[in-house]
């Protein structure tokens, strides 16, 4: 539970720091990993999480909110009346609304095989499955910023010595290339109901080496 938690929503070309009343954030995780036989491991884990604000009023007001309030209503005056189109200064009450970067569940599987080559080499192979809900990074909590939910694929081989003094791998990041964001928001300066996103990083392959001295 939090008592005045710290907030930063971007208005316009700057980032207003206020306060949210109070936040509650809440769940369970279970994870566990599973030795099948001495060459295959496997392990899960899955995680549920309840985090809202429990009392929030005075939160910055989404884009169609302050451009088209009677279409899009909630953002008000502090004496409780709604804005005008246009008008600044408005507020909306996020309170029992989802905090940020807080999906609802998340999942990941993973399993690792290693099988000896000859006396003193092993062929390692990983891979790994994870899974999140649907999350907001703008504190306004604008539907058109609304981060989906995505599975990404990961996967690893590699070739390394029994004493794992050195090894190279082939490393798949992101293999069925899900288009993901660390951060999605309105385009600042303008009230135009246009979006923009920082994407996190698309499909790729790479090649791994080390060497432990």
């Amino acid at each position: 539970e939090y008592d005045d938690l710290q907030v930063s929503a971007l208005v316009g070309d700057v980032f207003r720091v206020g306060n949210a009343g109070e936040a509650v954030s809440q769940g369970v995780e279970v994870d566990g990993r599973w030795l099948l036989s001495d060459r295959l491991t496997i392990g899960a884990s899955v995680a549920y999480l309840d985090a809202y604000y429990d009392d929030f009023s005075g939160a910055a007001c989404t884009i169609p909110q302050v451009s088209d309030p009677a279409n899009n209503p909630g953002c008000t005056r502090p004496d409780g009346t709604p804005i005008e189109p246009g008008e600044t200064g408005g507020g909306q009450d996020l309170t029992d609304e989802d905090l940020l970067y807080s999906p609802d569940w998340s999942a990941n599987f993973n399993a690792e095989y290693v099988a000896p080559i000859g006396d003193n080499l092993e062929l390692r192979l990983n891979a790994d499955i994870n899974y999140n809900d649907e999350f907001y990074s703008a504190l306004d909590l604008d539907p058109n910023t609304e981060h989906d939910s995505a599975t990404k694929v990961n996967a690893r081989i590699a070739l390394a010595d029994v004493s794992d003094t050195w090894s190279i791998a082939l490393i798949g990041k992101n293999l069925t290339d899900e288009t993901t964001a660390v951060w999605q928001n309105d385009v600042p300066t303008q009230a135009s109901n246009s979006y923009f996103a920082v994407p996190e990083r698309p499909r790729s392959i790479a090649i791994q080496a080390r060497y432990r001295f």
